[in-house]
């Protein structure tokens, strides 16, 4: 019988159970407190539920996309300015969709950047590039524990790739998901094809992944 390696991780409560400042899911059309920078004649982000070819909403009926078969300058989708001195350690997390153009070895793909500043006039940062394909919605989280004392804005830029678009749905920015790993685990019962596992799970936990195999396993994702 081979050696089985077992990786569980845990996900933690629902954002209700943890402070956010910031939801959006677009169900209510583009927000007015939200707005662009666009050059003139750019493809804007637009909201509504069927965006982008094929794709329906990660969640409840509608997201926000951008697509355009024609090469232009950066478009960016910018929140109002929010406050995250009420956060313990501040995240933003979202779910995306990237999908590529062409054979896998040598697709085209658009791309998202994110970046932060801390007023409606100070300059932009970037934090952090997407740029993988993503033919499925994958959540994304960005670190915004640097910011944890101030105010700010996020954009959201597509850079066109000549890929398929992107699209963007249940955004929030709030504090980290917290979830440990859980202790005390045991086997019993274990025979060549089966095995009860029992473990001691934390309160803010609501469910359990389990990783089973033959190799070690070192990464929770």
């Amino acid at each position: 019988m081979a050696l089985l390696a077992v990786l569980m991780t845990c996900l933690s409560l629902p954002m209700t159970a943890q402070i956010s400042v910031m939801t959006e899911g677009f169900e209510s059309g583009m927000p007015a407190t939200w707005t662009q920078d666009t050059t003139s004649g750019a493809v804007a982000w637009t909201v509504g539920s069927s965006g982008l070819t094929g794709v329906t909403a990660h969640g409840g009926s509608n997201y926000v996309s951008i697509y355009t078969t024609d090469m232009q300058n950066e478009t960016r989708l910018i929140t109002p300015l929010i406050s995250v001195s009420s956060l313990t350690s501040a995240e933003l997390s979202f779910y995306s969709i990237q999908e590529a153009r062409g054979a896998v070895t040598n697709y085209a793909r658009d791309t998202l950047r994110i970046y932060v500043r801390t007023s409606t006039t100070a300059p932009w940062t970037l934090l952090q590039t997407f740029s993988a394909e993503k033919s499925v919605w994958s959540k994304e989280s960005v670190d915004l524990s640097n910011y944890a004392s101030a105010s700010l804005q996020v954009a959201f830029g597509f850079v066109y790739g000549a890929g398929k678009g992107i699209g963007i749905d249940d955004i929030r920015i709030g504090d980290a998901s917290v979830c440990f790993t859980p202790n005390n685990l045991t086997a019993y019962r274990i025979t060549s094809n089966s095995a009860q596992l029992m473990w001691n799970a934390y309160e803010t936990a609501y469910q359990y992944g389990l990783k089973v195999s033959t190799s070690a396993l070192t990464d929770p994702s």
